[in-house]
């Protein structure tokens, strides 16, 4: 595993290389837990702390394998087993106590320094996902202190950095210097991983500045630097997706947010499934669905707080105009008992 991660920074055959030995990673995970030998089992998925956004298939379960086997809690394999935990979390679309397992993250001291500088990444991440963007720039600081996190790494930790910059309530604005200058260094970087974030922050930096085609055309040029499946791409996807939606062409929007559902189905990623459907609600409201949105909307998290937040809102304001409390509620409740696969149906059936 830690091998495939040196790999990943140049190209994708990490994941390929990976992907082959994941039966005999568990062969070799389980008989760790057998014996008990929780060292051995941290050092089998520790790297994979470091990999969140670049590979096509997930863990998930496996650090609570090793978790149950620790009787201290002070113990310095905790922190990276929590930081997995939460990945798994996310994956699994459960948000609730996301930001208490990040600040938990954020508190600790390493002991085992191997997996500080992923274990800071992860609690950036969560609590970029959560909304909390001061708590994100102040990590910088705790990165910063870690000597020997390879330049890759720091580059792309950094990253969250710049993107809470451009949330509006910020007022830091999409032309911000600073901004600017870190997609320049992450397309600079010799390490995939970084170029694909600088396409990707380009791509949010589009999005603020209301520049569809740019933030198509950077959106499918991270993509191509990614590994399908994986995280990484997925965000991709969906800003390919949500671009589309902005430009007109429903069809594309539909048929790309079909892809990412897909995808998020055989990864068992339930987290990717929200901004496709959230991009469906949105062509729905252009074609004036109200009914089959807000039954999409039923299913939806109450607020987002990275992309789309505006358009989520914008949708609720357009769905309490147009329809009763008492039918926006029946609708709602008919989306949550319905599957994702079942309403991007609904949604393709409506737009035809």
């Amino acid at each position: 595993a830690a091998a495939a991660d040196e790999q990943l920074l140049r190209s994708t055959r990490g994941a390929d290389r990976l992907r082959a030995e994941i039966a005999n990673l568990r062969r070799a995970f389980d008989d760790a837990l057998d014996r008990g030998d929780v060292a051995a089992a941290v050092d089998l998925i520790g790297p994979f702390v470091d990999l969140r956004g670049e590979i096509d298939w997930n863990i998930s379960g496996w650090a609570n394998e090793v978790l149950a086997l620790i009787e201290d809690n002070g113990d310095s394999s905790v922190p990276v087993l929590e930081a997995l935990r939460g990945l798994d979390l996310w994956l699994d679309g459960c948000f609730d106590g996301l930001h208490a397992l990040a600040e938990r993250l954020v508190d600790r001291n390493f002991t085992d320094s191997r997996f500080a500088a992923g274990i800071y990444d992860v609690a950036a991440f969560l609590l970029w996902l959560t909304g909390d963007d001061d708590a994100v720039v102040a990590l910088e600081d705790r990165l910063r202190e870690i000597g020997d996190m390879r330049l890759y790494r720091r580059a792309v930790a950094f990253a969250y950095r710049y993107f809470v910059q451009l949330v509006p309530s910020r007022g830091v604005g999409a032309d911000s210097p600073e901004v600017t200058e870190a997609i320049a260094r992450l397309l600079a970087s010799d390490a995939r991983f970084a170029r694909s974030d600088g396409h990707l922050l380009a791509a949010f930096q589009a999005y603020v500045r209301d520049d569809d085609s740019e933030m198509l055309e950077q959106a499918r040029a991270a993509k191509v630097l990614q590994v399908a499946g994986s995280a990484s791409w997925f965000s991709s996807l969906q800003m390919e997706a949500w671009a589309q939606a902005r430009l007109g062409r429903f069809d594309e929007a539909l048929a790309t947010a079909g892809v990412d559902l897909e995808y998020a189905y055989l990864r068992g990623d339930r987290s990717a499934m929200i901004l496709p459907l959230t991009v469906c609600a949105f062509v729905l409201q252009q074609l004036d669905q109200v009914e089959v949105a807000a039954t999409i909307r039923g299913c939806l998290p109450r607020r987002l707080t990275i992309m789309l937040v505006r358009e989520l809102a914008d949708i609720d304001r357009w769905l309490a105009e147009r329809l009763s409390a008492e039918r926006r509620a029946e609708l709602a409740d008919r989306g949550r008992a319905m599957e994702p696969r079942e309403l991007y149906a609904l949604a393709c059936a409506a737009s035809a």
